[in-house]
Parts: structure tokens; sequence; C-alpha cells
């Protein structure tokens, strides 16, 4: 059987010249996109119209096994012998403070500001740990094309170039984005086979016969553009991603945000 893009990760994590332990491998494909028809939706003030659009399927592959860690919290539990047991109140409160700060450590720290300390200690825990480190091992996102013209630009730019020395981080050949899809010849053929989630429906379904020429050339317009473009786009960009240094991968505010639920609207 072919190798799987999983089967890729394991080998590629497994060889990686950084061996940090908090290091995970990434790599992405893309199996299915779907268009989205024009729709308005209104507001209490007015109409907002959203013209048709392309949603890509993006499946995110990380190699190892998720850690995950206790949520991280602003306020931390006051210990009984602190003399109050009720709880502590921020600097914003409009109400004085209950109790000084008592056994904290701190130099300097003025009356009612001690939760600083505390907060400060949390996120300095927290960035010993990869903000990888409990995404699981694979999940689907949806994206929009502007998301993946944006991933692609801090790829070109800030990823696999370094804009401040200004030489290449990778010997692996930076790709070319590929160009969006046909949007007319998809809406042409969505509109002759009257339903909008043709490509969607998980079950086959019998079509007249004047429509099943609309349907096959909708199926290979859908493998063309996956198969062709964004597959051989997404393996080079794989590379890329196994040849760079785990501290470059974890100061990518773009891989984060492309990887995870912050995507672009």
């Amino acid at each position: 059987a072919a190798p799987t893009v999983r089967d890729e990760v394991e080998e590629v994590g497994s060889t990686a010249s950084d061996q940090d332990p908090r290091r995970r491998t990434l790599a992405l494909e893309v199996r299915k996109v779907e268009l989205r028809l024009y729709r308005r939706l209104r507001t209490s003030a007015d109409t907002s119209p959203c013209p048709p659009h392309f949603v890509y399927h993006v499946r995110c592959h990380w190699s190892g096994t998720p850690t995950p860690g206790a949520p991280p919290t602003l306020y931390q539990p006051r210990h009984p012998a602190d003399g109050s047991l009720g709880s502590p109140r921020s600097p914003r409160s409009p109400r004085s403070p209950r109790t000084p700060a008592k056994g904290l450590g701190l130099v300097g720290v003025s009356q009612g500001t001690a939760w600083l300390g505390r907060v400060a200690a949390q996120l300095e825990e927290q960035d010993e740990q990869a903000w990888w480190h409990d995404l699981p091992e694979t999940y689907v996102l949806r994206r929009k094309w502007h998301d993946l013209v944006r991933f692609h630009q801090a790829l070109a730019t800030e990823l696999a170039f370094d804009p401040v020395r200004g030489y290449k981080r990778v010997k692996a050949k930076i790709p070319t984005l590929p160009n969006s899809a046909d949007l007319d010849a998809w809406l042409k053929n969505y509109a002759a086979l009257g339903d909008a989630y043709v490509l969607g429906r998980k079950k086959t379904f019998l079509v007249k016969e004047d429509r099943e020429q609309s349907l096959e050339e909708l199926q290979d317009l859908h493998w063309i553009y996956v198969e062709n473009r964004l597959s051989p786009y997404f393996a080079e960009v794989n590379r890329v991603l196994a040849e760079l240094p785990t501290d470059v991968l974890l100061g990518s505010r773009a891989l984060r945000r492309f990887v995870t639920s912050g995507g672009g609207s």
C-alpha cells in the first residue's frame, strides 16, 4: 500500500536533525474543497451579503502524542493561612483588596498586585511547553482562500527565509501557491445539478441522465484541483516545515493561527 501522510510524518519526525524534545513534526494536506454559494445574512442594522467562495478542508497531522496540561488560570485559590477564605480581588476592583501579599517573596510589589506575580509564574511555566503540546494527532480545519494566501506569505517570507540575516533557512524548494479554483466553472455545474451539497454527501445518489454529465464534470474539477494542484503544493510545504528549526516554528504566529482555531473570518 502507498504510504500515507501519517506515515511520512512519523518517518520525518524520527529522522529530523532538530532533536528538541518539544518537537512535533507537522504535515498538512487538503483532501476536500467545497463551494459555499451566495447567501445573505440579516442583522439588526442591515443585510450582509456573502458572495460564493471556496472552503478548504485542511487536515493537520502531528507526530508524537499530545501532552495536555492544566488549563491556565488567572487567580489561584488562596491558602487558609493567608487569613482570608474569600476569593482574591483584582486591582481593577472598585473595592480595596482584603489582605496584603504574604509569603510570595515579591520585592517592591504593592498591596493588591501580588496576583501579577502568580500570573507571571504561570506564563513562565507555559513558555517551557510548546504551543502544540496539547494538539491532537490529527484534526481537520476549514480555511478560506485568504487564509491560504496569508499562510503562504508567512512561509515564504518569515519561515523559510530569514528576513533579518537575508538567507534561506531550508534547502527544500519554496513551493508556488496554486491559483484558486475556477469559480465560474464550479458554479455552472452546481446550477445544472440544482444541489448545493452534491460533493458533500457521503452516500451516492442517482441523478437524471441530463445531469450526469454536469456531475462528472464537477467531480473532475474537484479531483484535478485537489490531486494535481493542492496535494503537490502541500507536499512541498511539509518538506519545508520538516527542515525548519523548532524555535522558528514556536515563534511563528502565522503558523499557529493557521493550524489552530484562529483562522481569519
